[in-house]
């Protein structure tokens, strides 16, 4: 009776640090590199020159507000869905692919290559986000540490034995070739010495 309740005080207890501690914690850190990216684009625009007020800046800002603005609100699950269910519908696939591409199209290719940057490093941090901050996939990933660490183990040990079997193997064979020889001498000495006698 009480490993039941203790194993329900640990849950509760689980869940408040999920939601109170580690969950916010997350936020925060993949929310500070969205910051750190948008800074970065524009310490770019500032020096090359190319005034904020630019259209290409405008769009890019706007990118990674709204990334920072619902990033809380993100969920693989949601994504995964969502994506889903554009796939299916191909008018709406092609209205969306045809309204980011433009917004993402600038006649200087600098500033292109600069977009395409930008936007595979936030869709990057916001992809990792959802992966850290879905407590499914954190537990997937702690419950599979141990059986890598004990895999890591298993094949050093591995790794080490057969170093061991080759050295063993090679020694064996370096015996057999002397106790050959002495054999072989042995027997050449024997018939030496009964053609001598």
């Amino acid at each position: 009776m009480i490993n039941t309740i203790l194993f329900g005080i640990n849950i509760i207890l689980s869940i408040l640090i999920w939601k109170l501690i580690l969950k916010p914690s997350i936020l925060d850190y993949f929310r500070d590199k969205l910051f750190d990216l948008r800074e970065e684009t524009r310490a770019y625009y500032i020096v090359n020159d190319i005034p904020l007020s630019d259209s290409s800046y405008k769009n890019l800002r706007e990118l990674l507000n709204n990334y920072l603005r619902f990033t809380e609100n993100m969920s693989l699950v949601g994504i995964i869905f969502l994506a889903k269910k554009i796939h299916k519908n191909r008018e709406i696939y092609e209205y969306i692919t045809k309204e980011v591409d433009s917004k993402f199209k600038f006649q200087d290719e600098q500033l292109d290559i600069i977009a395409k940057k930008v936007r595979e490093k936030s869709s990057s941090i916001v992809l990792n986000y959802m992966v850290f901050s879905s407590p499914i996939l954190i537990s997937l990933f702690i419950s599979i540490i141990p059986v890598s660490i004990f895999l890591m183990l298993a094949k050093k040990t591995l790794n080490e034995l057969t170093c061991k079997v080759e050295v063993i193997s090679v020694a064996l064979i370096e015996i057999s070739k002397i106790v050959t020889s002495y054999i072989i001498t042995k027997d050449n000495l024997e018939k030496i010495s009964f053609e001598f006698s």
